[in-house]
């Protein structure tokens, strides 16, 4: 994910990428001939580059355990921070990660893209507007070959001292946080069935929440799938939207449909 934010970044005429952090000396080297970076510093150890570096901001792709301790410096020595999903691993230190951002004043983001994609702008806003109603079920599911094929691939996602967890701390953080943005709800009551699929860490889950609000919702996340595939289904009391891999179809309750072009 590192390379994608480079990419990005170097699109950008007023960005600069000044220096970079990693324990590995191969994985900078390959780094900057990549994205044949000229003038670039490179540090061992991260909080020689934020002491010895004159920086704005920081963009963190380390291991999920590493974001907590990573992130509140970044934000101590006066600097943005933009964190790769999962933020954190635990609500207390995602907590705390808030309140020192607040008190630095500066600004923090976690790299949730699916809040500038069209498609769930558009999701959000017809939800938002009242058009499908009150909010009464969800139902969203992630399929991935996060797991099968690849236990030889992502080492650290395998070890909970790393990765804080498995498909559902990893990608499937990607669906909860869409499932709360687009709806404004607030989960009260949760329950999760799962499957390590001999991994050490969770493979394939299946979540049911309760909202506060009153609606329901199921999420199954599977990370031991063939393909990649991604459906949402959101229903109101006046209609529902249906989302499939980027397809979208709303239905409403009056007779009137829509097949939105969302980009």
């Amino acid at each position: 994910m590192a390379q994608v934010h480079a990419e990005q970044l170097l699109e950008l005429e007023n960005v600069e990428i000044k220096s970079i952090a990693d324990i590995s000396e191969t994985a900078r080297n390959q780094f900057i001939v990549r994205n044949d970076l000229q003038r670039v510093e490179q540090f061992t150890d991260y909080q020689d580059m934020l002491e010895q570096v004159e920086l704005d901001g920081v963009v963190i792709c380390s291991p999920h355990t590493l974001h907590f301790e990573q992130a509140t410096a970044v934000l101590e020595k006066g600097l943005h921070v933009l964190i790769e999903k999962p933020m954190t691993c635990s609500s207390k230190e995602a907590r705390q990660l808030m309140e020192t951002a607040n008190r630095t004043g500066k600004m923090m983001q976690v790299s949730y893209q699916r809040h500038f994609q069209p498609e769930f702008i558009y999701i959000h806003d017809i939800i938002q507007s009242g058009k499908l109603g009150k909010v009464t079920s969800i139902t969203a599911s992630l399929y991935q070959q996060w797991w099968r094929g690849r236990q030889d691939k992502y080492v650290w996602r395998q070890d909970p001292k790393l990765s804080g967890g498995g498909f559902l701390m990893d990608s499937g953080s990607h669906i909860i946080d869409v499932l709360l943005w687009t709806t404004g709800l607030t989960p009260i009551e949760i329950s999760t069935k799962l499957s390590q699929q001999g991994a050490p860490v969770e493979i394939d889950t299946f979540t049911s929440i309760r909202f506060k609000e009153g609606a329901i919702a199921g999420l199954n996340l599977v990370g031991y799938a063939p393909i990649w595939h991604e459906t949402y289904v959101f229903c109101g009391e006046k209609g529902a939207l249906f989302y499939d891999n980027d397809q979208i179809k709303v239905y409403l309750s009056n007779g009137g449909n829509d097949y939105p072009r969302t980009s």
